[in-house]
């Protein structure tokens, strides 16, 4: 399998996750439905007295969690297993939440979606997926240079070791704006 496919792949188990979160909800019954609408009602249509930076904080605990587990990936073997499903799981949110936002607000719900979804997954599902797949490349030259313990694999793994701070630094940055941008629309538009 080549760079392109396993990038492909990862996109392709977001959609799959996308796709999976809207089934889900669309597919739930009963009192745990109504439960789940009538939060999502009480969350967005009461004003809320956390401010920007409380917001800011929550969200940039959160997904600097996820960044870690990423950035870790090649050094602890079993946390790789952790970037599909990561794929999967941000996936399976976006889907979820969209769908439970239209099911319980109606045409307002799709205002709710471009407002307080839409712009921080635009950033963070492109960007973990290229994390994810970056952790995987790096595990596997990591991998590689262990069985075969050649010169030339340990100089290619030093220059990508350093290419991949680099752009995990730069993926933290991007994360650290996301959470703005996300701490800035929860606190302006609800």
């Amino acid at each position: 399998m080549n760079k392109k496919q396993l990038l492909i792949i990862l996109i392709f188990i977001s959609a799959i996750g996308i796709c999976t979160g809207a089934f889900f909800e669309v597919n739930m019954h009963g009192s745990g439905k109504e439960q789940m609408m009538t939060v999502v009602s009480s969350f967005l249509s009461t004003k809320d007295i956390q401010g920007f930076a409380s917001y800011f904080t929550a969200s940039l605990s959160n997904w600097s969690k996820i960044w870690l587990a990423l950035f870790l990936c090649p050094i602890i073997p079993f946390l790789t297993l952790f970037c599909p499903v990561a794929c999967m799981f941000m996936g399976i949110t976006i889907g979820f939440s969209s769908t439970m936002l239209v099911e319980t607000f109606g045409p307002k719900g799709s205002l709710y979606i471009l407002a307080t979804i839409l712009p921080q997954s635009l950033i963070r599902l492109p960007l973990i997926c290229f994390l994810c797949f970056l952790s995987i490349q790096m595990a596997l030259l990591i991998s590689k240079c262990l069985i075969w313990k050649k010169k030339q694999n340990n100089n290619a793994l030093r220059e990508f070791a350093r290419h991949y701070i680099l752009t995990y630094l730069l993926g933290l940055l991007i994360l650290i704006i996301s959470c703005l941008i996300e701490a800035f629309l929860m606190q302006v538009l609800l």
